[in-house]
């Protein structure tokens, strides 16, 4: 079974990153301090209150979930299917904060998993998924244990069809 944890965030920290250009409204993610608890007493539960705890940044919904061995973040905020469409279409401001996007989200999961490492919970799995907001069902970003598995611009990296 599931368990979710659901914070919102303001939609103002969404606003006002600056970019190479100027002035940006850019979605990144951030990451404060990761309290894990000692590997004996750390179960998939409580390594995902302590991921939750220390999430912040532009994303209006951050839902972090678990599963077997795994803890799951799922990210969306209001504009990220149109700016995924815009980047999609070559637009160089999209492209530029798409890009910033999506190194957040893979930084502060290899952080995540690397905290994992050094703390011995190296059973214990971490994804984040960037849904699109007009469609939940539609995943524009998979990042798993530090590596993008799917972005909707690349597709699946490393992945020849």
């Amino acid at each position: 079974m599931k368990k979710l944890i659901s914070l919102s965030l303001s939609a103002m920290l969404a606003l006002g990153l600056a970019a190479c250009s100027g002035q940006s409204d850019e979605l990144v993610l951030t990451m404060g301090e990761l309290a894990l608890p000692d590997s004996s007493e750390a179960t998939v539960d409580t390594v995902a209150q302590a991921v939750s705890d220390s999430l912040g940044g532009g994303f209006e919904t951050i839902q972090v979930g678990t599963g077997d061995n795994s803890v799951s973040v799922g990210l969306s905020s209001t504009g990220v299917g149109d700016l995924a469409s815009k980047a999609d279409s070559g637009d160089e401001e999209a492209v530029a904060e798409w890009q910033a996007l999506a190194d957040s989200v893979t930084s502060v999961c290899s952080t995540i998993r690397s905290d994992l490492d050094d703390a011995g919970l190296n059973d214990i799995s971490i994804a984040f998924t960037v849904t699109n907001d007009l469609d939940s069902d539609y995943v524009l970003l998979t990042v798993q244990d530090g590596s993008v598995v799917f972005d909707v611009l690349d597709g699946f990296p490393g992945v020849d069809f």
